[in-house]
């Protein structure tokens, strides 16, 4: 994977955005063009191309002429591309565009659940959004739903919305720089538990990626090195507009000073990501963490978020309640329901015997 920083603009002023200066500016198509096809060649590994920015539709022309200029370079790789967007900005002829060159062009919208939570979290935007567009031009794109301070205590109520819209996606938390409140946590992990029961109810509902697969969760042994779940500097790196590489953006200039920036595509294989408070904690290796934001917020990719550290083992309770009471009562369980029984005992004794979260 491939990311293009395409521009600074944006039309929103989301309230978990880590970009602090806006500005019109906006990556030179020729430039675009040219480190996209320095990647096509000679290999044959299909290659995607990530559009990033602020908003990349603020410069919908530009976007254009640069895959069209790119699907015209003869290569053998293939080539799609990826373009995350808060879908604000759509019009009869961008649809028409992007509908022709649907099987290479991803449109991925942010939309975070509810209404109501959706116009907390991203300026009112709700209303001015084709949410029919995306579903029918793109029915296996995941959206993408984030979860801020403000609408922790919704989270049951803004996934069940968009599972009930029948649309795929993929939620999570913002990596911000303050921490939560107390009550915030306390809330996020109460709306869990109520989705969770909302999935007990709904048994034929595949839960969302805040319900945890469970079964897997303590496979490894705590002795083992915690892992990178980032493809980040490993199967993916990104440009700026000027054309210098980065792991990803989260370490560019675009979001902190030039002299703490880390440039390179890819990391050393060596790597250290372990984080030494997590060296005995049993879930390490399920446990995300975006190594930007690590760097950019405490000055190491190794350093997790505490606060991601707390809500992941909200994730965990809620997983082991909603598996709790889809189970009990059944006379008899299916090998797989027997592993995930063994797995909640043992994830359930982990807290307790305190070998889950950081150590300081």
């Amino acid at each position: 994977m491939l990311g293009i920083w395409f521009t600074n603009a944006c039309n929103l002023n989301c309230s978990y955005c880590y970009i602090k200066q806006k500005s019109n500016e906006t990556i030179d198509v020729d430039l675009a063009v040219e480190l996209i096809c320095k990647e096509l060649a000679p290999d044959k590994i299909p290659l995607g191309v990530m559009f990033m920015g602020a908003e990349s539709l603020t410069h919908f022309d530009e976007l254009k002429e640069i895959v069209e200029r790119v699907i015209a370079f003869e290569s053998e790789r293939k080539v799609v591309f990826f373009i995350a967007t808060n879908g604000t900005l759509l019009t009869d002829e961008m649809k028409r565009w992007f509908g022709e060159y649907r099987d290479i062009v991803s449109l991925g919208l942010s939309y975070d659940g509810d209404d109501e939570s959706q116009d907390m979290n991203r300026s009112n935007s709700s209303v001015h959004i084709d949410r029919d567009f995306f579903r029918e031009t793109w029915p296996k794109q995941p959206w993408k739903m984030t979860i801020s301070e403000s609408t922790a205590p919704y989270v049951d109520r803004d996934v069940i919305a968009l599972q009930e819209q029948g649309v795929p996606f993929t939620a999570n938390v913002a990596y911000e720089e303050s921490a939560w409140s107390d009550e915030s946590v306390l809330q996020y992990e109460l709306s869990l538990y109520r989705l969770a029961n909302y999935y007990i109810n709904h048994p034929r509902i595949n839960p969302c990626n805040l319900i945890v697969e469970i079964e897997s969760v303590l496979d490894h042994p705590e002795e083992e090195k915690q892992p990178c779940y980032c493809s980040a500097g490993i199967s993916m790196f990104f440009y700026d507009m000027k054309g210098a590489a980065y792991p990803c953006h989260m370490l560019s200039n675009l979001v902190m000073p030039e002299d703490r920036t880390l440039k390179g595509k890819f990391f050393d294989k060596d790597t250290d990501y372990e984080d030494p408070r997590c060296k005995h904690c049993a879930v390490k290796h399920t446990c995300y963490s975006c190594l930007g934001a690590n760097y950019l917020y405490r000055g190491d990719i190794r350093f997790r978020d505490p606060l991601h550290c707390k809500l992941y083992q909200a994730n965990l309770r809620a997983s082991a309640h909603l598996w709790i009471g889809r189970l009990k009562g059944k006379e008899a369980y299916t090998e797989r329901e027997k592993r995930i029984i063994n797995a909640t005992y043992n994830l359930l004794q982990a807290f307790d015997d305190g070998r889950i979260g950081m150590k300081y």
